[in-house]
């Protein structure tokens, strides 16, 4: 059970981190082709050079953001669930059956309508922080070089 438990782990792993991995190198791809006008390949490479040298930064945008507006939704989803559930007299547990009220896809609906652009918005701007930071540090090496050069 030990070796089984092992291998299940390290199965575990190499599922987990190659994906963290391209989602760092090519999360920014979408905005690359919309805000940048670049296709296919070009997106992707673009996206990975944003985040070259700048694993964890290009994580934290992709991962965390997006993580605190779920726990957002779900916190919101569930306070207007239970004011529902609370001013109906309906079952607290109407939610957990096969065949869940009406509402209660309605008002997934709702949060979606706008959790979903708020989403996008937060990608256009973690994008351009990234691409600003880009050209801070390239100004910065720059700035280096020339110093070194003179001397």
């Amino acid at each position: 059970a030990l070796l089984q438990g092992l291998v299940f782990a390290g199965g575990l792993l190499l599922l987990i981190v190659p994906a963290l991995i391209f989602l760092v190198w090519y999360g920014f791809a979408p905005q690359a082709l919309l805000l940048d006008g670049k296709k296919g390949l070009d997106a992707l490479s673009a996206s990975r050079e944003l985040s070259r040298g700048r694993f964890w930064t290009a994580l934290e945008y992709q991962l965390l953001g997006p993580l605190l507006f779920g726990i957002a939704f779900l916190a919101a989803y569930a306070a207007a669930y239970l004011i529902v559930v609370a001013l109906t007299g309906i079952p607290a547990d109407a939610l957990f059956v096969d065949n869940p009220p009406l509402w209660t896809s309605a008002l997934e609906t709702v949060g979606n309508i706008f959790l979903l652009p708020l989403l996008s918005i937060y990608g256009v701007l973690a994008y351009r922080e990234m691409k600003a930071e880009k050209v801070v540090e390239k100004g910065s090496a720059n700035n280096e070089q020339a110093a070194n050069h003179t001397n």
